[in-house]
């Protein structure tokens, strides 16, 4: 499991690095801070799920 856990983290830090090095391409930046913002909310919604069933197993 912890082996697939981070096969999937390099996996999707290659792929959302070579998207922003794209988006770095074309002079713009306003895409990328779209992206991290997106990263950022995927990551909250995750953390949020993972507390909430934590709290539930642990009653």
């Amino acid at each position: 499991m912890l082996s697939l856990n981070s096969s999937a983290m390099y996996t999707g830090a290659s792929a959302l690095s070579a998207l922003a090095a794209a988006l770095l391409g074309t002079g713009t930046f306003w895409p990328i801070g779209l992206l991290y913002e997106a990263a950022n909310v995927l990551v909250a919604i995750i953390a949020a799920a993972a507390i909430r069933e934590r709290g539930a197993a642990g009653h």
